[in-house]
């Protein structure tokens, strides 16, 4: 792990932040994505969750589990949750994210997200989905085009990878990984 990176809590990480998680299996990555919720709706900042469907579902029944309304939450614009597979469709171009695309997809949700000033925590699956899948290069991209998106939309950005993602890089991209991100979530 790069010297700069820091370990942050995610009750209240810091505005432009690109926060990194390692998990060891689907229970601990879901247990810091509902803390990471959690904490932002109880603040009242809009979350944007890019995830698989299935862990969409985990995370509304964790989320109601704790007495917070996943619909509700969505009426009042405070979760947008998308299938991260399908966002892929929307800005993938010859097996890497188009950055026009990227951003128009991006920014039109991050628009609807912010409405009256608040504060946005973004979760994005999508890079997992492409590392897994043998595209670490498009994964990294997309990485990078996220810090635009962090940078150009003060957004807060959470990533998520499995620990087992050091031993599959036959790339040698896990320390780009590393260097596209801010902070290290433990």
């Amino acid at each position: 792990m790069p010297d700069r990176l820091t370990n942050i809590h995610l009750a209240a990480p810091a505005p432009c932040s690109h926060l990194l998680q390692f998990y060891e299996d689907d229970h601990q990555l879901l247990d810091r994505l509902e803390e990471y919720v959690y904490f932002g709706l109880e603040r009242q900042e809009a979350c944007v969750i890019f995830a698989t469907v299935a862990h969409l579902a985990e995370l509304r029944w964790r989320l109601s589990r704790r007495g917070l309304d996943a619909e509700e939450a969505k009426t009042a614009g405070l979760l947008i949750e998308l299938d991260a597979e399908a966002a892929l469709d929307m800005f993938m171009q010859d097996g890497s994210p188009d950055r026009e695309k990227f951003g128009q997809a991006t920014r039109e949700i991050v628009t609807q997200a912010r409405a009256g000033g608040r504060p946005v925590r973004v979760f994005g699956e999508m890079v997992v989905l492409l590392w897994n899948n043998g595209q670490q290069k498009a994964a990294v991209s997309l990485e990078n085009l996220g810090n635009d998106l962090m940078l150009a939309d003060d957004v807060t950005l959470l990533c998520a990878y499995p620990a087992t993602a050091h031993q599959h890089d036959p790339t040698g991209l896990i320390d780009d990984v590393y260097a596209a991100h801010t902070a290290l979530v433990l």
